[in-house]
């Protein structure tokens, strides 16, 4: 039987754009990049990021990144 990853489970609930969204942020991309890529504005992509960060428990960007990292999303 194959082991959990443990970050994997905070991760599960997120959408497909959500994951986009993070695979983006650990890019480096800034919001202004990472809108113009999915056509979309930069305060959507702030909304998202938080709506995550919500969702997961981390709200600062690099603990993010980190566990997303971790978890194998991004």
């Amino acid at each position: 039987m194959a082991k959990r990853n443990p970050y994997t489970e905070k991760f599960v609930a997120l959408s497909d754009r959500q994951k986009q969204v993070l695979r983006f942020l650990a890019q480096g991309m800034t919001d202004g990049e990472m809108a113009e890529a999915i056509q979309r504005s930069p305060h959507t992509i702030a909304a998202h990021i938080r709506q995550i960060g919500d969702l997961v428990g981390i709200h600062k960007r690099t603990a993010l990144v980190a566990e997303a990292v971790r978890a194998g999303v991004a």
